[in-house]
């Protein structure tokens, strides 16, 4: 039953929300890179 819940909210997020997702894992991406960047620039 779980991996069918499981199997349901993937195929939504591939099918129906797919540009959010999208956007949110760039957000995320973009968010990390600038964290990094940050701490790198206080080690200096």
């Amino acid at each position: 039953a779980a991996v069918g819940n499981v199997q349901t909210v993937g195929i939504a997020l591939y099918t129906k929300f797919l540009f959010p997702v999208e956007v949110t894992s760039l957000l995320l991406l973009i968010a990390a890179v600038g964290a990094v960047y940050l701490a790198m620039r206080r080690i200096r």
